[in-house]
């Protein structure tokens, strides 16, 4: 049986209050990290994802 996931109310709401799309969140965090050596695939899904509480991020990308 799976874990039950608790979504991470804290980022939709800051993305809510920014008013922020999850598809610029995910251009951003790409961007970000192109500036630091990664290439990432961070997509709107993967957004989505965080929020529905996968945990948020795994590797360097948390960093």
């Amino acid at each position: 049986m799976a874990a039950q996931r608790e979504p991470n109310s804290r980022l939709r709401d800051v993305i809510e209050a920014v008013g922020c799309t999850y598809e610029a969140l995910a251009r951003d965090v790409r961007r970000i990290a192109a500036e630091n050596g990664e290439i990432l695939q961070t997509n709107k899904s993967t957004i989505s994802h965080w929020v529905n509480g996968t945990r948020t991020p795994s590797g360097r990308v948390g960093q």
